[in-house]
């Protein structure tokens, strides 16, 4: 029987290690190049492609042509970065798009003639337990919350107490549908509704200024349009509304409510927005923060953004399982991603 861990197996981690995860996320594509340094992470590289993945889709669960050449044309991009770097020093995970794309199999041998790596389309349990990994490290870590990670295609949920996972769930509400909202109100390509939410968009209507203007590109030759920002709050706030009362409801489900004692975790690139902790406060009636990777030194629009939890968790998980083997650092036996790879062996 074949030896699944062979190909993780046989070069030693040295304190100089550098190693690179990839998260192909539903919006964008994450990649975060490390270097060990004395049991620590430090970031040297970041590559973000703004792919929309997601957008392609269709009813059937099929990823159309298009989306699939913006992913590798992005993958093409990324691969600049990981120019030869040994096979047991990258890990690549996709997520929710490649998860349901009926066709992923066929994106992926694309995408394995440009990157020569592994890549793992891992469940939202899986993904739950890296962002957790991203954010436990954090100023606010004390084994309690939830840890709420709005994507692009969906938001995961997952719980834990006491540093360990008790319930994970998965929410079909994330960041995609608040820039369809705002297409439909506005009346504007998709892609325009996007710019418009990243750029303006807040939570909380009450925050939200009816002085401040934006303006809206127009469809084919209609002009733009001016719009107060606080209309653009009103399409905004109800979708979160919904959003996080599901959380709730599954919060309630679970039984572990009482628990969090720590409150609750925004986490992922939709959880940037202005206005969200404030309308998650009012809806949970508990502390809520935003979870960034802080554990980690180096470039700090990586270390403080939420976007980069999944590849940075994936990096911690590797250190901290080699912190604790020391023993097998010197038996050239053993790799970090090694035991990533054994991670999602034993407990998926």
């Amino acid at each position: 029987m074949p030896n699944d861990n062979a190909p993780f197996d046989g070069v030693e981690v040295r304190d100089t290690s550098k190693i690179a995860a990839l998260d192909i996320g539903s919006n964008s594509f994450h990649l975060v190049v490390a270097r060990v340094v004395a049991g620590s992470v430090q970031i040297l590289h970041r590559v973000k492609q703004k792919v929309r993945l997601a957008q392609g889709l269709n009813s059937d669960y099929q990823l159309d042509d298009e989306a699939q050449q913006r992913g590798l044309d992005a993958l093409n991009v990324v691969a600049e970065s990981l120019q030869d770097f040994p096979a047991e020093n990258v890990r690549i995970v996709a997520t929710y798009t490649l998860r349901k794309a009926r066709n992923a199999k066929g994106f992926i041998r694309a995408a394995r003639d440009i990157l020569p790596y592994p890549i793992e389309v891992i469940g939202g349990a899986e993904e739950a337990r890296l962002i957790y990994l991203g954010v436990a490290h954090t100023n606010h870590d004390n084994g309690q919350r939830l840890v709420v990670d709005i994507g692009g295609g969906t938001t995961d949920i997952a719980i834990f107490t006491n540093g360990a996972i008790r319930h994970t769930a998965v929410i079909p509400i994330a960041g995609d549908q608040v820039t369809n909202d705002i297409a439909m109100a506005l009346r504007t390509p998709t892609q325009n509704a996007e710019d418009i939410k990243i750029r303006y968009a807040c939570a909380l209507t009450q925050l939200a200024k009816a002085d401040e203007v934006i303006k809206v590109p127009g469809v084919g030759e209609k002009p733009e349009r001016e719009l107060s920002r606080q209309t653009l709050a009103e399409v905004v706030e109800p979708r979160y509304d919904e959003l996080f009362r599901l959380v709730q409801a599954e919060l309630r489900r679970s039984g572990f409510e009482d628990l969090i004692a720590s409150g609750i975790v925004l986490t992922g690139g939709g959880a940037k927005m202005e206005g969200l902790i404030e309308l998650a406060e009012e809806i949970f009636h508990m502390p809520v923060s935003l979870g960034a990777p802080r554990n980690v030194a180096g470039l700090k629009d990586i270390v403080r953004n939420p976007v980069f939890a999944t590849s940075v968790g994936l990096l911690q998980y590797g250190l901290d399982q080699e912190k604790e083997r020391p023993s097998k650092r010197s038996s050239r036996k053993s790799s970090m991603f090694a035991r990533v790879k054994s991670f999602f062996t034993e407990n998926f």
